[in-house]
């Protein structure tokens, strides 16, 4: 590479990143706030600055895991920001944050650039300015604990981009080896690095594409790696309420994230498209350059990513987290790179028509979930109350300060609290010593009067957006200059013409197709699409070991309405289940205020389960089970205690072997006006199993991921057609007679 060409790169790679984190620090300038956050309280106030105020800070307080992580590195950084500043503040640890995301961001374009020629380097260069530019991901931009995720990426993407350019064991293998260790220290996921390259050090020793030895060395480092790491760091345990418990409802969750950020499962076959073409190509020439590595290993580690979030939090995440988008955001942006690539490096002229509307498309139909995502959905509802939460946490600390009254800290306080578990909070609060670690707005006595030692760097930084922003441009006008001249010697075409064959490609297509309808497979009735029959199959099965009970509800409290009227009265989701529940929602939330109660249910069965939704949990709501004796003597009563399910579904399953013969009525209380007024219930089910219910519910579940059946239906469909018709075409021109 020439001295020109490496310099334009260079030029693109720090204008590109500078947009970026001229965004980012206005983010941080509008929208940030010196007190530290959520998670921030337990990973540094109670692990770190408690046991250094005792005396007893260890290395255990900094290896000890937190919510199945093992945030080593972000301890460090906290601790070590704390120290050289003076005080615990949350402006300068975001905006130390905000660099280590520039960093990552040029690195990213500095592995990818020398695969892209001409201008096409500025638009890349652009493109990947604009979309981290974006606050969708704002919770990584605004909380100090979130150096998690953008150590984790920069760590990441070093390891990579060293091993994919690395021509033999030396110090820059030696480097990546080390990084690949230190990326272990930030987030669970850690590991897909490793995932990731292992493929390609594998792929290159069975093409023999380049040093054998290294190839192998970097094999075996990442597979030792893998196995340290599964034998020895946490397992995810304190997380384990929020994984996946189907199949189907991963690859619900995990085709949604491959879809950012369009929102629709079915959007991840067109995002991804140029990403898989130009992987089945570049595998096909036999020899990786380093930026055809380099894209292969990152698509398949952002791959990894929403596969990771489709297990780990497949229960609670539905649309996109913000604190995942980053990494969301880069797979987005590597398919970008890849299609450059290919349109300039190896597809045929033929095929170049097709090529460029596809990347029309892959243009074209995001916009929109780009701009609801920035501007709407969980960033623009978050970012607008930040002007009210912000000084609202601030007066929590300042009032308890003076005060030394706990109900300030509690969740009556309203708005979302400094710390899940408040007492925290007040334990450190309580201290002299941490007090004085404290920014001035809070009132502190003990406090210093100014921002810390780094407080003015860090001020001088985020307040100057714009200079940064120009700084971003100035750069990709010297790269768009200095890079005029250059030209790509040699394609990828050229020196390594493609192996496959039709009879190759139509393998694949069909191993392709064979897992698809592995994957469809794992849906209850996967050959049923009738939205409402699927409902009624997975709300009320039919299966001769259950009993569902009929309902029919009296009004046991003054009032008008006819109890005939709770029959489909809940605002749950999805709606099309609505026909099947019962509940008070009648003229909406806090329409109804009274107490329903059902017929009696005779109890046949050891277990008593019911599917339930809405607020039973609310102050003034019940949902409770009465038990009749047969003799008419006193009758049991039991509760349901939480949590409440909102507009989503839960399962509550009571043990009733001991009450065989006699009676249950499901009652409703509902006292309450506000949008919690309400409570609803499907038909009860007897059973002897005791775990049936964690089966119901992870139907349920998976019934969620309604779209994701379609498009697996679908995409098995046309995989497998696409295979029977090639094989019949390829057949029948083997069987004619040569001419």
């Amino acid at each position: 590479m020439s001295s020109t060409v490496h310099r334009s790169i260079w030029w693109f790679a720090v204008g590109g990143a500078l947009l970026a984190l001229a965004a980012h620090l206005d983010l941080i300038r509008v929208f940030g706030t010196v007190l530290p956050y959520r998670d921030q309280w337990q990973l540094t106030g109670v692990e770190l600055l408690g046991p250094w105020l005792d005396g007893k800070l260890s290395l255990h307080s900094f290896f000890q895991p937190l919510n199945d992580h093992w945030p080593v590195l972000t301890r460090v950084l906290s601790f070590t920001l704390i120290r050289l500043n003076g005080q615990w503040n949350n402006l300068v640890s975001i905006t130390v944050n905000a660099l280590i995301l520039t960093a990552a961001i040029l690195l990213f374009l500095r592995a990818l650039l020398p695969g892209i020629s001409g201008v096409s380097r500025l638009v890349f260069a652009l493109l990947t300015g604009v979309i981290m530019a974006l606050p969708i991901a704002w919770q990584n931009t605004l909380w100090g604990i979130q150096s998690l995720p953008y150590l984790q990426i920069l760590l990441s993407l070093a390891y990579l981009h060293l091993l994919c350019t690395a021509t033999r064991i030396d110090s820059r293998w030696t480097l990546a080896q080390v990084i690949g260790i230190l990326v272990l220290f930030t987030q669970h996921s850690s590991i897909l690095a490793h995932v990731s390259i292992l493929p390609i050090c594998v792929w290159k020793l069975w093409r023999k594409d380049g040093d054998a030895r290294l190839h192998l060395f970097s094999s075996g480092a990442a597979l030792a790696t893998l196995c340290a790491f599964f034998l020895f760091f946490p397992a995810i345990k304190e997380t384990a309420q929020f994984r996946a418990d189907s199949v189907a409802l991963a690859v619900e969750v995990t085709l949604r994230q491959l879809a950012f950020p369009t929102g629709h499962p079915g959007w991840a076959f067109l995002i991804w498209a140029p990403w898989l073409v130009y992987t089945i190509d570049a595998l096909g020439r036999g020899r990786l350059t380093a930026p055809s590595a380099f894209v292969i290993a990152a698509g398949l580690w952002v791959g990894g990513q929403a596969a990771a979030i489709g297990y780990g939090r497949g229960a609670e995440t539905y649309t996109f987290a913000s604190r995942y988008c980053d990494f969301l955001a880069l797979g987005f942006i590597i398919n970008g790179a890849a299609w450059l690539m290919l349109i300039q490096t190896g597809i045929p002229h033929r095929l170049k028509v097709g090529w460029v509307a596809l990347g029309l498309a892959w243009m074209v139909v995001p916009l929109k979930g780009f701009w609801w995502e920035a501007t709407e959905s969980h960033a623009g509802f978050n970012l607008a109350n930040r002007f009210v939460e912000n000084p609202a946490n601030v007066q929590r600390v300042h009032d308890y300060i003076a005060t030394r009254d706990p109900a300030v800290l509690s969740l009556e306080r309203g708005g979302n609290l400094l710390f899940t578990y408040p007492p925290s909070v007040q334990m450190l609060l309580d201290r002299p010593h941490f007090r004085a670690l404290l920014p001035p707005e809070t009132g502190a006595p003990e406090a210093r009067s100014d921002h810390g030692r780094l407080g003015g760097l860090a001020r001088s930084i985020y307040q100057n957006p714009l200079i940064i922003a120009l700084l971003g441009f100035g750069c990709l006008g010297g790269g768009l200059l200095s890079g005029r001249s250059e030209t790509i010697a040699k394609t990828m075409m050229q020196d390594n013409p493609s192996r496959w064959t039709p009879a190759s490609l139509l393998q694949l297509v069909g191993a392709a197709g064979l897992i698809a309808a592995g994957f469809w497979s794992q849906w209850y009735l996967p050959m049923e699409f009738n939205a409402m029959k699927r409902a009624h199959a997975v709300i009320e099965p039919d299966d001769a070991e259950l009993m569902f009970a009929e309902l029919s509800f009296r009004r046991e409290s003054a009032g008008n309405i006819d109890p005939l009227l709770a029959a489909g009265a809940t605002l749950s989701e999805p709606d099309i289940w609505r026909p099947f529940t019962y509940g008070t929602a009648i003229n909406g939330p806090g329409g109804f205020q009274g107490i329903f109660a059902s017929a009696p249910i005779p109890i046949t069965d050891d277990y008593l389960s019911v599917l339930f939704t809405g607020f039973p949990c609310a102050h003034g709501n019940g949902l409770r089970w009465k038990l009749i004796p047969p003799a008419n003597g006193d009758p049991a009563w039991i509760g349901y205690d939480g949590p409440n399910p909102e507009s989503g579904w839960s399962t509550w399953t009571i043990d009733v072997r001991s009450f065989r013969n006699w009676t249950a009525s499901l009652t409703f209380f509902d006292g309450r006006t506000d949008r919690e007024g309400w409570l609803g219930t499907t038909r009860p089910v007897l059973t002897s199993d005791p775990n049936w219910a964690d089966t119901w519910r992870a139907r349920l579940r998976a019934e969620r991921a309604g779209p994701a059946h379609r498009v697996v239906a679908v995409a098995t469909l046309t995989l497998l057609s696409t295979w029977l018709l090639g094989g019949s075409v390829l057949l029948f021109k083997r069987s004619r007679p040569a001419a």
